[in-house]
């Protein structure tokens, strides 16, 4: 019972960093975007990831594995007052991983019906669409940044 106890303590602890050193790891390799973007880059197909990506997993996980096991070690010399205050400690270092992420946020997005597809969508059969007379350099500036992009 004990073993399956300091389990759940070193999961509860592994995803608490985990939730918080993502958020660091992000804004050091791509800037400051928002957690939706993050999910939607994790589901999308990895065949030619870029190092960016690789850098942020290598980063997040590596750190988050070694700040773990590190604080589960110094749980496990503590007293048992000590290791409830540890334990709220944890709890409130999660509370405030998921209102740092706007996790709550996301949740509701993700069960929240919009109508914004019905008000917007315009059906390309039923539209003439008519291209100008000179031509736009959007092709070029796409090829320009995927060149980019591969380096």
């Amino acid at each position: 019972m004990k073993k399956l106890y300091n389990s759940l303590i070193l999961c509860f602890l592994f995803a608490a960093l985990f939730f918080l050193f993502v958020p660091m790891s992000v804004w050091h390799t791509f800037g400051d975007i928002e957690f939706e973007s993050v999910v939607f880059h994790f589901y999308m197909p990895k065949a030619e990831m870029s190092f960016d990506w690789i850098g942020f997993i290598f980063l997040s996980v590596l750190t988050t594995i070694i700040s773990s096991l590190f604080l589960f070690l110094i749980y496990l010399k503590l007293d048992k007052l000590k290791k409830t205050i540890f334990l709220y400690m944890l709890f409130v270092l999660f509370c405030f991983d998921f209102y740092y992420l706007n996790v709550w946020s996301f949740i509701k997005n993700q069960y929240e019906s919009s109508d914004f597809i019905e008000n917007y969508y315009v059906n390309p059969k039923q539209v003439k669409i008519v291209f100008p007379k000179e031509k736009q350099n959007l092709i070029l500036m796409i090829v320009l940044i995927l060149m980019t992009m591969k380096q």
